[in-house]
Parts: C-alpha cells; structure tokens; sequence
C-alpha cells in the first residue's frame, strides 16, 4: 500500500478554521461591534472547510486499500476512532453538558431517548454535533459509492443541503417560517438539519470529488485568490438579500457557500505550504474545536456574567485559547507515558 501523503495546508487552515468556529460561539452578534458584524458570513466558511478537509482525507486513504475487506476495516477504524473522541469529551464536560441542556428536569426513560437524539441528530456537549454528522455522513457515502459514482452522490446530496439553507438562512420564509423556524425548534426532540449529517453529506461528498481532481477549479494560486475574493463578494450579495428579505433564523448556510469553500478547499490542496510540527496543529485545533464552547459556558456561569460586553468576551476568547494551547502542550508531553496513553483520545 502507498503511503499517504502529508497535507499541512490542511493542518494551518484547521487552526484559522478553528478561530472562526470559536467566534461564532464566544462572539454573540450583540456582542460585536457594528464594524465587525461584516465578518459574520465569513465565519461560516470553517465547518464546510473542516468536513471537506475530513472528506478528502478519509477517501483519499481509503483509496490506496485494495480489497472491501480493508475497506471495511478503515471504516470502522474512523468510527471507532470518533467514537473514542466524542466519548472523552462527553465525560469531560458532562458537568457543563448536564447543566446547558437541562438534562436533570427528564425522567430517565426521556432523558436516555433525548441524549439519543442529541447524539444523532444534534448536539450533546457544545458542537459536538460535528463529530456525529461527520461520523453518519462519511458510512452514508462509504456505502453510497458502492453503487453510484461520486458525481451521483454530488447531485444527491444537493437537495440535503438545500433543504438545510430552507432551515437556516431562509426559514422565515412564507410556509416555511412556521414548519423550520417553530415546528423543529419547539420540542425536547427539536431539530437543526444545519447541524447535522445532512449538511455535512455535500460538504464530504466535494472532498471526496477532489481525491481523483486534485486540480478541480485550481486556476493557479493568484487567479484562486482573485476567484475567492470574487465568491467572497457573492457572499455578501447573498447576505444583503437575506437581511432585505429577513429570511433569517441562523446563518449557518448560505448558497454561496458551496463555490465559496470548494475554492477555498482548492487552494489548500494545491499550495505549498512547508511545517514540520503539523500533530501539534492536529491536536490544538481538535482540542480546541471539542472544549471552546463548553469552557464559554463555564466561564459566564462561574463569574455570574449576563450582559456580555465586547471586551468581555474577548478576555473569555483569549482565556480559552490559553487554556486549550497549554492543555495541548500538556497533553502532548504526557500522553507519551503508558499509564497516561488514555489522553490520545482527547484528539
């Protein structure tokens, strides 16, 4: 089997990505002053880059198997080895988790059947939903590509995400603003589609399509930068419409998005980008990713803290970097040791 090739593009981007997702949940949008509110729609480029980011490089891998037997194996390999990750934070924030999602006013029996849910269909501890649509997404397309090409796929999971943008950024709109903005959301079983596996399929479905095009819409480095700065502006159009209209719930999807990232995407995996230390990114950036939004709500419960000033929240943005940057630093050195080898499942 050949050996895989090391991408730290990919590895630089997870970090940058990963200080945007930060945003989005630190940074509420009244936090923020009116001249960084521009900055929203751009935040919703890392989650795409991040599956797609995930999606080449699982079916890049699963590629150089040669027989379904190995296949599988890998499979199951990526499951297990999510499963480990969301395990470990799950029982780590548990305290927070508990206490965020009221957890404690279900009888058991509701209680076990609503966990279920939020670990299939949305989110346990904070964000964690990522790691259960990437999980579900990547088994849906596994199977998938057995039967159909990855261009089948493609078309596919275009009504998926379609359907997320009708949940998300246009909810409000006529019959829509009653069954996606109220119905989904007003139960102990309430839904975000935009936060589940049914986003993540295109997202994983266009990683897996650059695996036999790496060159897929590269037009050479200056040209893809000119092009995303081009889709960047589509971006903001498209924002402009959704406050005109007020179509809005959350802005987690959006059209332009999907040129958007998939240029993005392009150039990460066509740019020469030279780094040594790329585990110590891997680790920082799962950590951070898995721990960030926990330890906002950890931080406003224990200091008692309400109305949120800009101020205020970028002292919790910058504590909670510190705190994830040394708990990478610390993990790194210790996981070396036998009888603390269980902290590899922190990444």
């Amino acid at each position: 089997m050949k050996a895989h090739k090391e991408r730290p593009a990919f590895d630089v981007a997870k970090i940058g990505m990963c200080f945007l997702i930060m945003v989005i949940h630190i940074m509420p949008v009244n936090t923020i002053p009116d001249s960084l509110k521009l900055l929203a729609p751009v935040t919703r480029v890392a989650v795409p880059v991040f599956f797609m980011i995930s999606g080449y490089l699982f079916f890049s891998k699963l590629k150089l198997r040669t027989t379904e037997m190995s296949k599988r194996d890998y499979l199951k390999k990526m499951i297990f080895r999510n499963t480990k990750l969301y395990l470990f934070w799950s029982l780590i924030l548990l305290p927070v988790t508990y206490s965020y999602r009221h957890y404690g006013q279900f009888t058991n029996l509701k209680k076990v059947f609503i966990v279920g849910w939020h670990v299939l269909f949305g989110s346990t501890f904070i964000a964690s939903w990522y790691l259960s649509a990437l999980v579900i997404g990547l088994i849906i397309i596994f199977f998938l590509s057995r039967h159909f090409t990855t261009k089948q796929i493609l078309l596919g999971a275009v009504p998926a995400y379609i359907w997320c943008l009708l949940t998300s950024n246009y909810s409000k709109l006529g019959w829509l603003s009653f069954f996606a903005h109220s119905w989904l959301r007003q139960s102990a079983f309430s839904w975000a589609p935009y936060n589940s596996f049914l986003v993540a399929l295109l997202w994983l479905a266009i990683g897996k399509a650059f695996v036999d095009h790496e060159t897929l819409l590269f037009k050479g480095t200056k040209k893809q930068l000119v092009v995303i700065l081009g889709f960047t502006g589509l971006l903001y159009i498209e924002q402009l419409i959704i406050i005109y209209f007020n179509s809005y719930s959350t802005n987690d999807c959006y059209f332009t998005l999907v040129p958007l990232c998939a240029a993005i995407f392009s150039l990460l995996l066509n740019v020469a980008v030279h780094f040594k230390r790329t585990k110590i990114l891997r680790t920082f950036a799962t950590i951070t990713y898995c721990a960030h939004a926990s330890l906002s709500q950890l931080i406003i419960y224990l200091y008692s803290l309400t109305t949120l000033t800009f101020g205020e929240v970028s002292l919790i943005f910058l504590i909670i970097t510190v705190i994830c940057a040394v708990t990478t630093l610390l993990v790194a050195r210790f996981e070396r040791y036998p009888h603390l080898a269980w902290l590899k499942y922190s990444h």
